[in-house]
């Protein structure tokens, strides 16, 4: 039997992989939390902006200068295995769409279960359950090097999802994320769509919340009603997450994106008719190469007239081997003060909508410790509730919201 310690880092999808790779492993040896007691490290990388490729690099020499045996997976496994090499000549590469393969690179096992996702098979202290839907997607974004680590749309099929979500809600997992590199994009490949998989999953027994990962979009316009319906059941947290990445349609173009401004706009109105609390999600990406001032405040319009309560704010990173790369960039004072002036406009916006439910009452599911001994709970929209109430994490309390701060609510538990 080895230790092995197991640090992911990025997206949800890498965290959702890099459980789904401890499971595997736990049913041989034996998994560690901390480097010094590891055998074997195994770190799942992100390279989806040049800072954080940076960051990946340095933690490979890290993990390399202790001695110790490497594997390194995730999306830096795919797209750049010659920088894996030249850093760590003797690491070994499992690339997202082998993951399930790490008992036979840790032990020489041969296991790769055909049943993907994987099935949960112990309970932690965390609440929430990472299940992936899918990998790759449909996009052909000409600045994300995701798409060149994932390549296309490979849905897993309905019956093991469902699998996994009852399993890991008979655990006692209370948080059910579905996450994808675009949920929206799900079953398109096998004659299925997200809404029916929604409908499916609500239907499993037991107490829990399932909340829907990032949509493009492209992909759920076509199919918006069906998912509106889906999204009706209580089960379903309210929340939406609708990356738009810039409000003028020439650089959307330029980007790759698949959709208009407005497309943004209807699907956010839609949303908001249907569910008066959703909170709705977005990404922005400033100082594509080529924009203008005048196409930069379209964004800054677009975030004042749709009021996400958070946006995601990017300033663009060039990506070798994207489209993007060899495009004419801006200068980076422009593009670091395009940045600033988005994320305090931002802030601004979602202070406002947040300060609107201090007086209300609110049911939440408590998620996770917080600083100063405080519990944090999820309210039906997805909003984060800080309680200094000590209470267990998994229970649902009602609680009534007393102050609003910039990204989350402040409460206290109602006694009933």
């Amino acid at each position: 039997m080895m230790k092995i310690y197991f640090e992911p880092h990025g997206c949800s999808m890498n965290y959702g992989e890099a459980k789904i790779m401890e499971d595997i492993v736990s049913e041989r040896h034996e998994i560690v939390n901390r480097i010094s007691d590891a055998d074997v490290l195994v770190l799942v990388t992100c390279i989806v902006i040049e800072s954080t490729e940076r960051r990946m690099i340095n933690r490979i020499k890290e993990f390399d200068s202790t001695g110790k045996r490497l594997v390194v997976a995730g999306c830096m496994a795919s797209a750049e295995k010659e920088k894996i090499k030249n850093i760590a000549p003797n690491a070994e590469i499992l690339p997202p769409d082998e993951l399930c393969k790490i008992l036979e690179v840790i032990d020489g096992t041969k296991n790769c279960t055909k049943l993907f996702p994987y099935p949960p098979k112990r309970k932690e202290s965390r609440v929430e359950a990472i299940i992936p839907i899918s990998s790759g997607c449909l996009g052909k974004c000409s600045f994300c090097i995701t798409k060149i680590a994932r390549r296309n749309l490979k849905s897993y099929p309905m019956d093991n999802i469902g699998k996994c979500v009852e399993r890991a809600v008979n655990l006692g997992y209370k948080e059910i994320r579905i996450t994808a590199q675009d949920t929206g994009a799900y079953g398109k490949d096998i004659g299925k769509n997200l809404p029916e998989l929604i409908n499916n999953l609500t239907k499993i027994s037991g107490d829990f919340k399932l909340r829907i990962g990032m949509m493009n979009p492209d992909t759920i316009l076509p199919m918006l009603d069906e998912l509106l319906n889906s999204y009706n059941d209580e089960k379903v947290f309210k929340f939406l997450h609708l990356p738009v990445q810039s409000g003028d349609d020439e650089i959307l173009q330029k980007m790759g994106r698949n959709y208009k401004a407005d497309d943004f706009r209807y699907i956010v109105r839609r949303f908001r008719e249907a569910f008066n609390d959703i909170m709705v999600s977005t990404d922005i990406i400033a100082g594509f190469p080529t924009e203008s001032p005048q196409q930069f405040q379209k964004s800054c319009e677009l975030i004042k007239e749709t009021k996400p309560d958070i946006v995601n704010v990017k300033a663009f990173s060039p990506r070798q081997k994207t489209k993007a790369y060899t495009m004419k960039r801006l200068d980076s004072k422009i593009v670091k003060g395009r940045t600033k002036k988005i994320s305090k406009l931002r802030l601004e916006i979602s202070k406002k909508n947040f300060g609107s439910f201090v007086g209300r009452k609110e049911k939440i599911l408590t998620t996770e410790f917080g600083k100063n001994n405080t519990v944090i709970g999820r309210t039906n929209a997805y909003r984060p509730v800080v309680v200094k109430d000590k209470i267990d994490l998994g229970r649902f309390v009602d609680v009534k919201i007393i102050d609003a701060c910039d990204t989350y609510l402040k409460g206290v538990i109602i006694q009933n």
